[in-house]
């Protein structure tokens, strides 16, 4: 479990799309699985004639997945995102790349076996039994709600095709009783995002974004309400506008919307960059705000916890992409560590308790600390003082004798201190 003091730096992961056509002349994996080798494209210029020996870019990551289970990049990329959530600490997770690599794969796996379930459906499960575990410190809330962005338009999954053109905080969210309702949600929220891009827009030139939103009402009285998110962000894919012999998607009307993922992307470093030297968390970037920035709102943050997972295809007419890719990621990792933002709300009633709660053991400390003055090299612990002032009230009453009373107490100062203390607050 993570602290809140702790600081949190952005994380990147990258996925390969396991292929019979890897080119390993270009691409080289470390044997940590943390470091990315891509080779440098003016080698395959064809006015070089110069033999040398192969020059590498280096991209150092948090974890490279290449023919890996989706339990394991789950694993790895939800790491501490439940403890976030309990901490009141926004995350987003963000599935971007090329198109046809999986992203979507990674982020739901809704059109696979069970076993191929993606993060989504795990981390929902997951999620539940969390809330089963803390339902001795929280009353908990688990929201969830789903849209899907087009350019600049947001439509609400979970309404009949609703379309937000203009204010994506009045996306529906429904509350949930169970993870399999939630699922359920889930593949009726993925319908639905089929049909509208069949018939409004091109399946490749949409984001698709699933929140899940906990408010926690803590059973402690002095502690404040808290409320974390989580977004999942399957953004379109990323294609180059420009025909090029490296680059392998010829369809030039899907290569234009699926180019704004990558101003997403741009804007979302930007936010991130200059939100750290500011003292408030809005933030409005001098470019035109698109939708999904807008949804995001307080989340896209360097206060929240921020992931990337960068899908690449390994085939030798894919390089430049995917070095384009992984240049955007070197950038996003230069973002500093920062401490993240709780959210909670002030409950000055619930507050006020806790400080007279705090008042209170001051008194008593004090009061211990007066009562056995002269007995203080003895370690008495507040549990102690307790156990012998109930046994001597119990005397008092008379629904104790002295032989039961000197049996479970051997020290008579004690005794005499915490009967001298009862009837001075009685009198």
């Amino acid at each position: 479990m993570i602290s809140i003091n702790s600081k949190q730096k952005p994380s990147l992961f990258v996925r390969i799309l396991p292929s019979t056509e890897f080119d390993w002349d270009c691409l080289k994996i470390d044997v940590d699985n943390k470091c990315l080798y891509v080779r440098h494209l003016y080698e395959f210029h064809s006015s070089l004639n110069v033999k040398t020996l192969p020059k590498f870019l280096c991209y150092r990551t948090d974890g490279i997945f290449s023919n890996c289970c989706q339990s394991e990049v789950y694993e790895s990329v939800v790491n501490q995102l439940i403890d976030n959530i309990y901490l009141g600490i926004d995350s987003v997770i963000v599935s971007y790349g090329q198109n046809n690599s999986g992203k979507s794969f990674t982020m739901t796996g809704l059109y696979n076996q069970f076993e191929l379930r993606g993060i989504v459906p795990r981390f929902l499960v997951d999620l539940f039994k969390e809330e089963m575990n803390r339902q001795e410190d929280f009353n908990s809330q688990i929201w969830m709600s789903a849209v899907d962005i087009e350019k600049n338009c947001v439509y609400d999954l979970l309404q009949c095709q609703k379309k937000l053109s203009k204010s994506p905080k009045e996306v529906k969210s429904v509350k949930l009783e169970s993870d399999l309702q939630g699922l359920e949600f889930v593949f009726k929220a993925e319908a639905l995002r089929m049909t509208i891009r069949g018939k409004s827009y091109n399946a490749h030139s949409g984001t698709n974004v699933i929140t899940f939103t906990v408010q926690l009402t803590p059973l402690n009285a002095h502690e404040s309400n808290k409320s974390g998110k989580v977004h999942f962000v399957d953004l379109a894919g990323v294609e180059t506008i420009q025909r090029n012999p490296l680059t392998s998607f010829k369809d030039k009307e899907i290569q234009g919307p699926a180019n704004l993922s990558k101003t997403l992307l741009e804007i979302f470093a930007l936010r991130s960059q200059k939100c750290k030297n500011l003292k408030s968390n809005h933030f409005m970037a001098n470019q035109r705000i698109n939708a999904l920035t807008r949804y995001l709102d307080r989340s896209l943050s360097p206060l929240s916890c921020i992931k990337l997972i960068c899908h690449i295809r390994p085939k030798h007419e894919d390089i430049m992409m995917t070095l384009s890719l992984l240049k955007f990621a070197r950038a996003f990792q230069d973002i500093p560590k920062v401490v993240p933002e709780v959210h909670a709300e002030l409950n000055f009633e619930r507050t006020i308790e806790g400080l007279q709660d705090t008042v209170k053991s001051l008194k008593n400390e004090l009061l211990t600390r007066d009562m056995w003055g002269e007995l203080s090299h003895m370690k008495i612990t507040q549990g102690r003082l307790d156990f012998v002032r109930r046994r001597v009230e119990l005397y008092v009453k008379g629904d104790l004798n002295e032989f039961e009373l000197l049996s479970s107490v051997n020290d008579c100062n004690l005794i005499l201190n915490t009967m001298k203390n009862i009837f001075r607050d009685k009198f």
